[in-house]
């Protein structure tokens, strides 16, 4: 079954972020070229895994926990717990530096931030209790 992107949501310090608007998560497989003089074809072996990265719309809100949480973190250079819920279960979390932090106060419109998250290590699935 299809899943509605509404029930995806980033919980930061155990709360959600407020007024998400949008939430994508990027991983890739990098590899390492090791193509050599002798064939015709490019050769690569797996590199170095990773997690990702993560950017999440919301409204802006200032005065929610989940924000002060977010620049904290930033202007501290330390590591959060994302953990994303899909349908109201806790689903997967890791650790993540949050790397970029925009906000945007357009005129006659709601104001808005972007955050994009760079995960350390690994994704784990979160055990229901």
């Amino acid at each position: 079954m299809a899943l509605n992107g509404s029930e995806a949501l980033l919980y930061v310090g155990g709360e959600a972020v407020a007024k998400q608007t949008g939430l994508s998560r990027s991983r890739s497989s990098p590899t390492i070229d090791v193509s050599h003089k002798l064939s015709d074809l490019d050769e690569f072996i797996p590199g170095r895994g990773n997690g990702g990265t993560l950017t999440l719309n919301a409204l802006f809100v200032p005065d929610h926990a989940s924000y002060t949480a977010l620049r904290t973190a930033q202007d501290d250079k330390e590591l959060i717990t994302a953990r994303i819920t899909i349908d109201g279960e806790e689903w997967e979390e890791a650790d993540a530096l949050v790397t970029q932090f925009d906000e945007d106060w357009p005129d006659n419109a709601a104001s808005t931030m972007s955050i994009t998250l760079q995960v350390s290590g690994i994704w784990t699935s979160v055990e229901s209790s």
